[in-house]
């Protein structure tokens, strides 16, 4: 073996094996260098593969379906739906992929059957697999008009059994408390481990005032598109800045083409959440529809970053072809050729683009593939017959003609009246499932890949990530995470300490001086006991703030923070 291919295997068996966290010893080895090295390989690639078997194994996708309504109030008929837009906010948590309203849709629609919430159980199985789901959850309600009462059933599609259901009741005006409670017993049942108490776990989650709700929901379940509108705008009304329903207007002016209003309604989004990945893809492509190829290209590129879909690659090179910028339009759409080969419009965009570019013969090479593919293509044999024709092949420009009118007359009109439409191919559909489930399935590998670190280098790679999350502005996110690392490692300091700084964050200071507290108790520090004194101080707690910040000087007497928080709290 050449000392090419011993590198070439010395750095494959190094990215696989670290990419685990793990390499063999030598030592354990009898066998020659290369021999070895073959055997790391082997070994590491095993690892891998043994480690995506995990994750698919440890992801479980929930599939909530409509509640059925068993009280005799059609009024509240609306509220078969908000039980499903409730859930799958409140069931996300690490190893589940709750399906949204789109992908039950579509799962109902492949089947053939009408979206409701009266089937019978052998349907709601079938769309459970149809949708891949692991978890089924089936629900009902009640409502004499003052109170509701609220039922859910875990079905386990693997297991093909049905949990006990689990219940809850109030007043009809606290039903989203009603649902919260339930999804915490459903994420207990399906984990005994799971380690937010209840008041802990409803805390994350905001109210949305019940008018605002109700009229989201009403304009989901509506197809009247001019009532859907007034629905989304009554809701934005009642709750400004009410993101979902804002996405639901500009999708909806985004589908009646009116794409400058939908661009208002995304714009403001964006500035809500730049990381609402949907309203900036239907922001980009209204900007392509608009002509505005400057604004579509920044929209797709900064997506494109984000989100690694071909649908993106496919849209920036369309708009950067546009724009006229030859080279990063074909690197993008190659991009998208590489991401999904089979996918001829990708295919057919790269031909059309060095065809408009000149690139003839280059043209020629992927329209064929094009046209191999799908010999009724009138579009591709048109171009076909362009590219034959530059590159003076006059029979194989011919043949290509009649096929392209045979297929359709409008070919000739272009040629008559030698004008001819734009024919790039805009990928208007945004798979964000595959997407989420991609993001789900690394974040499950990364999870796994811990396994081989030890206990307190996993517990300060997670700690490092809630505080990171926290910088980021996701203290829900911190907080969740947090308390799983505790849960796992009771007695780290970093971690209770962490968790003060979220509860301070999120407004909760005796939370965090409960935690910042628990931290000391594990870990004296100068740092947090300044940190407790000027919470204390905040709570005017003054005499606490001075214990506190005077220990802190005992610890590190020249502390400049410390000693103003002696005398701040030494004022009355």
């Amino acid at each position: 073996m050449n000392k090419t291919s011993e590198n070439l295997i010395d750095r494959v068996a190094t990215v696989c094996s670290r990419s685990v966290g793990w390499l063999p010893k030598s030592e354990t080895m009898n066998s020659s260098p290369v021999a070895h090295r073959i055997h790391c390989l082997l070994l590491a690639i095993l690892a891998l593969l043994a480690f995506e078997a995990h994750c698919l194994a440890e992801m479980q996708t929930v599939v909530v379906l409509p509640f059925a309504n068993r009280s005799k109030d059609p009024s509240l008929h609306w509220m078969s739906e908000s039980f499903p837009e409730l859930l799958e906010e409140r069931l996300k948590w690490p190893g589940l992929n709750v399906l949204g309203r789109e992908e039950r849709l579509l799962g109902f629609d492949r089947i053939g059957i009408p979206y409701n919430n009266r089937l019978a159980k052998a349907s709601m199985i079938k769309i459970g697999q149809e949708l891949d789901a692991s978890i089924l959850l089936l629900g009902e309600f009640s409502s004499d008009g003052k109170e509701i009462d609220v039922s859910i059933s875990v079905l386990d599609l693997k297991k093909n059994f049905l949990k006990a259901p689990l219940k809850e009741n109030g007043a009809l005006e606290q039903f989203q408390t009603v649902c919260g409670r339930l999804a915490w017993k459903v994420l207990a049942q399906l984990d005994p481990t799971f380690p937010l108490s209840l008041d802990a776990y409803q805390s994350r989650f905001s109210q949305i005032p019940n008018l605002a709700f109700e009229n989201y929901i009403r304009g989901l379940i509506e197809s009247d598109r001019a009532r859907q509108i007034r629905f989304f705008r009554q809701a934005d009304k009642a709750y400004p800045n009410y993101s979902k329903a804002i996405f639901q207007l500009g999708r909806v002016y985004h589908q009646e083409k009116d794409y400058a209003t939908s661009s208002l309604w995304l714009q403001r989004l964006v500035r809500l959440d730049s990381e609402v990945t949907e309203a900036c893809f239907l922001l980009g492509l209204n900007q392509l529809y608009l002509k505005n190829y400057d604004n579509a290209v920044a929209e797709f590129e900064r997506l494109s970053r984000v989100i690694p879909l071909n649908e993106v690659h496919s849209n920036l090179g369309i708009a950067m072809s546009l724009k006229g910028a030859k080279e990063t339009a074909v690197q993008a759409l190659q991009k998208a050729i590489d991401g999904d080969p089979a996918e001829a419009d990708y295919h057919f965009n790269l031909g059309y683009h060095l065809w408009k570019t000149g690139d003839f013969a280059g043209a020629l090479r992927t329209l064929q593939q094009v046209a191999e593919r799908d010999d009724s293509d009138s579009e591709a044999q048109y171009l076909l017959y362009k590219c034959y024709r530059a590159l003076g092949k006059e029979e194989e420009s011919k043949a290509a003609w009649e096929s392209a009118k045979a297929l359709s007359p409008k070919v000739e009109n272009w040629e008559t009246r030698r004008q001819m439409p734009d024919l790039f191919r805009i990928q208007s559909n945004f798979d964000e499932a595959s997407f989420r489930q991609l993001q789900l399935k690394i974040q499950e590998l990364q999870e796994s890949k811990a396994d081989f670190l030890s206990p307190q280098d996993r517990a300060a790679r997670d700690i490092s990530r809630a505080s990171q999350l926290l910088a980021a502005g996701k203290p829900d996110e911190a907080e969740q995470l947090l308390a799983q690392i505790i849960l796992r490692a009771p007695d780290s300091a970093d971690a209770r300490l962490v968790m003060g700084r979220v509860f301070e964050a999120k407004g909760e200071k005796e939370r965090a001086v409960s935690e910042l507290r628990a931290s000391l108790w594990l870990r004296d520090s100068a740092a947090t006991r300044v940190f407790l004194s000027r919470l204390y101080l905040e709570l005017n707690r003054r005499s606490e703030a001075q214990a506190q910040a005077m220990m802190a000087l005992k610890l590190e007497p020249g502390n400049r923070e410390a000693q103003d928080l002696v005398a701040k709290s030494a004022t009355p």
